[in-house]
């Protein structure tokens, strides 16, 4: 049942990430995909590697390295891992390339769920400019959350806690629902994540 669960989140997360990609492919810069994107993790992660039990996050960078590099023709994408202000621990993707930055997320996630880590994983935040209606080059973030295993806007107004542009999220909600892009419904469950790191 595990398993069956697992294929169709994936299988929906891959669907959604190729609708974004798709919008910033449109160049009509309303929608433009920035290069990094960050995976929020629990600074308990532990990883079976290679083939020990339980080693701690320390071993998260030769793991890394190793889905992310695998090959000669992999992705490249360039990685690091940093804990925020507020003591947040993220593995940060940076590719120019959205499709490529995309994949990386993807895989990333593929593996930690392989590796069963998945439930360390609290969320991951795409960074996107927007130019929609009133809103005119801002930095809005697309927040994925694990546990309900749905996106949606997040648009902070400063680094204070609470502080966050509602209107904005709804036209960059009503935006990407039009596109087919499946988001969070309950705006309840729209948690702001400050400090972003990147």
């Amino acid at each position: 049942m595990f398993k069956l669960f697992s294929k169709n989140f994936l299988n929906d997360l891959w669907a959604n990430l190729q609708i974004l990609a798709s919008i910033d492919d449109l160049q009509s810069n309303e929608v433009i995909i920035e290069s990094k994107s960050g995976i929020l993790i629990d600074a308990l992660l532990k990883i079976n590697y290679p083939n020990i039990k339980n080693k701690k996050v320390s071993n998260i960078n030769n793991f890394l390295e190793d889905i992310l590099y695998d090959q000669k023709e992999s992705q490249r994408t360039k990685f690091e891992l940093i804990e925020d202000s507020h003591n947040m621990n993220w593995i940060i993707l940076n590719d120019a390339n959205p499709h490529k930055l995309f994949s990386s997320l993807y895989t990333v996630i593929n593996a930690l769920l392989s590796n069963n880590s998945i439930k360390s994983i609290i969320g991951f935040v795409i960074k996107v400019t927007i130019n929609y209606k009133n809103i005119h080059n801002e930095t809005i973030y697309l927040i994925y959350r694990m546990d309900t295993k749905s996106f949606y806007p997040f648009c902070s107004t400063s680094d204070e806690i609470g502080e966050q542009d509602r209107e904005k999220e709804n036209l960059v909600y009503l935006y990407l629902k039009k596109s087919k892009f499946k988001l969070e419904n309950n705006k309840k469950k729209w948690l702001g994540i400050w400090g972003i790191p990147f």
